[in-house]
């Protein structure tokens, strides 16, 4: 079985000079939203073993309300993925590739199906967790990594690609700024849009 990552993409990606709500396209500005043929089905089986969430993907999660708990799982370790790729008919050296190939990545999907994969062990993720556990903005902490599992959930649910999933989330972060709602992600946001400016490249180029 082949499989398709869909990758959270590092901290880089970009939508362009868009400065604020005021400027955003009108069917974007009503993000977070879900799909239009949105199913709230999961695909494929959960792990008997699967992790309880911890509380941070759980408030995260409560950001996002056309998401449910069981719609993400936590990955203590990367191998974790073995289990579930292996229950969906992977054999154990597509699924031992797999995982090698997923484990710099925080969050992603595989065949752009839920559940969404939250790697537990991955700097960007433990980052995001000691900010929430120790900074002094937990509330925005959890809405970095709500617009991680939004990105995610763009593949999952709408079917889209990486350029279409970045500016989604792209657009979820600077609606939020606006808002007032997350005053500590500026870099974040200029990375997110370095990196989708760097693709948009990278795909007119391979026409």
């Amino acid at each position: 079985m082949k499989q398709k990552l869909c990758p959270w993409c590092l901290l880089t990606v970009g939508l362009g000079s868009v400065a604020g709500a005021s400027d955003l396209p009108s069917d974007l500005r009503s993000h977070p939203r879900a799909c239009r043929h949105d199913s709230t089905k999961q695909d494929g089986a959960q792990a008997a073993d699967a992790k309880p969430l911890p509380l941070l993907v759980k408030q995260a999660i409560a950001l996002l309300p056309f998401i449910d708990d069981g719609q993400v799982v936590i990955l203590p370790r990367t191998s974790d993925l073995s289990v579930y790729l292996v229950s969906w008919g992977y054999s154990r050296d597509t699924a031992s590739q797999t995982v090698a190939e997923v484990a710099p990545l925080a969050e992603f999907t595989i065949d752009h199906h839920f559940p969404i994969f939250i790697n537990g062990g991955s700097p960007h993720y433990r980052r995001i967790l000691a900010s929430w556990e120790h900074g002094k903005s937990p509330d925005e902490a959890a809405r970095v990594l709500a617009s991680d599992i939004y990105h995610e959930y763009r593949h999952a649910a709408c079917g889209e690609e990486e350029l279409d999933a970045l500016a989604a989330q792209i657009c979820l972060l600077k609606r939020w700024r606006h808002e007032g709602l997350l005053k500590i992600a500026d870099p974040y946001i200029a990375a997110k849009e370095s990196r989708r400016r760097s693709l948009a490249k990278s795909a007119i180029k391979s026409r």
